[in-house]
């Protein structure tokens, strides 16, 4: 699973920085199904546009040494019963994201300040903030339970549901994780929906 993380987390990375985003016929930034605002190229309301997005990564990732660079592409692994623990190891080593690993009952409010923590000891001396992943798949794989975080079906169950019903309830899950702070869920996303 962490490899798994810190070849996504390294491929947003190179992709961000290639350049990739920046078409000129916004092919590779146009949403789903065709839809946009009617205006070639044009981002949608509320959204920057891609080049921007790449541009401003590739200054902030010029202002950091080749050490840092390397840094930011890994993610470790830290038992999500003591999150804290992984405070020294991502300030001695500037990393990149935190993978919280186990399962938890803890309250929302309890790992919102836990993950803010390790945000702040990130931040500390110019270092850059956190990806923090979280396996919250559904079914048997559901890291996160209890009264903040109700249980999620399986694969199976998610992919019988209608697709208006699927988006509301993964909008549900997606808005709970964001809320404490979870940047990325290694879930399923391709084998599950249509």
């Amino acid at each position: 699973v962490a490899l798994v993380a810190v070849v996504l987390v390294g491929g947003g990375l190179a992709f961000a920085l290639s350049g990739s985003a920046d078409n000129s016929d916004n092919s590779a930034g146009a949403p789903p199904g065709g839809a946009g605002t009617g205006t070639k190229g044009a981002p949608p309301p509320g959204s920057s546009s891609p080049g921007a997005a790449a541009g401003c990564a590739e200054q902030l990732v010029a202002k950091l040494s080749p050490e840092q660079r390397a840094a930011q592409l890994l993610m470790i692994g830290t038992p999500l019963s003591s999150p804290l623990g992984a405070v020294s190891t991502i300030q001695k080593y500037k990393i990149g994201g935190v993978f919280l690993a186990g399962r938890s009952s803890a309250s929302a409010a309890t790992l919102r300040q836990q993950i803010a923590q390790l945000q702040d000891a990130a931040k500390q001396n110019g270092g850059l903030a956190l990806q923090i992943g979280i396996d919250q798949e559904g079914g048997q794989v559901q890291t996160l339970k209890g009264d903040d975080f109700p249980a999620i079906p399986t694969a199976v169950n998610q992919g019988k549901l209608d697709q208006k019903t699927l988006g509301e309830r993964t909008a549900e899950w997606a808005g709970r994780l964001k809320g404490i702070g979870i940047t990325i869920d290694l879930a399923p996303v391709a084998d599950v929906v249509p």
